[in-house]
């Protein structure tokens, strides 16, 4: 069963395919620089498997209310798209998480404070690396 899937500058158009559903065992999913459009479908959001989504830089819209869903995630881009809504709570659960862009989007509220938590837990080697934000306190780095 399919692990990865890369199409990185792939010229794909329309949205995210009901068919990725079946990848049960995808880890890497890497679709950006594309021309995709629509939301975050259900059938990406039931791949508990991903531990990497690279989605930036493409047309998608909806809210990312949902992202919360991947506990295991270590690297989530989804930088220059059209999303709106606010960061769940549920992603300063991702402890493992190295990577997470949201910029260039329409996301609103207040970052939550147990994901700036996750940038500041300096006895985690899997926590933020860099996190672009207004989280009350300086970067550490």
């Amino acid at each position: 069963d399919l692990a990865i899937w890369g199409m990185e500058r792939g010229n794909l158009t329309s949205t995210i395919p009901t068919e990725i559903a079946s990848l049960t065992n995808l880890v890497f999913l890497d679709l950006d620089y594309n021309s995709l459009s629509g939301s975050l479908t259900s059938e990406l959001l039931s791949l508990s498997s991903l531990t990497q989504l690279d989605l930036n830089n493409n047309q998608l819209t909806g809210s990312v209310s949902e992202i919360g869903v991947f506990p295991d995630m270590e690297f989530l881009q989804l930088h220059d798209n059209l999303f709106t809504g606010t960061i769940p709570d549920a992603v300063g659960n991702f402890t493992n998480l190295a990577v997470f862009t949201l910029h260039e989007n329409f996301i609103t509220g207040e970052i939550p404070q147990s994901v700036c938590d996750l940038r500041l837990n300096a006895t985690n080697e899997g926590v933020l690396a860099s996190l672009i934000a207004d989280c009350g306190l300086p970067d550490p780095d």
